[in-house]
């Protein structure tokens, strides 16, 4: 119920994660959505999202749709890519 909220949105927060305390913009955010998920953010929201997402082309901040039905699922393969491990 903070009232930051009326100032803010989620995009701004989304920036600003890219920042880190010396005020370079070296972060990688990626935000991490599943298609067919019936439980939450899904098809078509998620892929306007992406849409918009795309369209600020902050190449920092990702989103990235997997097509499993499986909800809150991460490709753990992927996942181990983008650490490097």
């Amino acid at each position: 119920y903070s009232t930051l909220w009326n100032e803010r949105d989620y995009y701004d927060f989304y920036f600003l994660s890219l920042f880190d305390k010396k005020n370079l913009m070296n972060r990688i955010s990626y935000h991490i959505y599943s298609e067919l998920d019936e439980c939450c953010f899904s098809s078509p929201e998620v892929i306007y999202f992406k849409n918009v997402i795309d369209e600020l082309n902050f190449k920092n901040l990702k989103v990235v749709i997997f097509k499993n039905k499986v909800e809150h699922n991460i490709d753990d393969q992927w996942l181990l890519n983008k650490l490097d491990l």
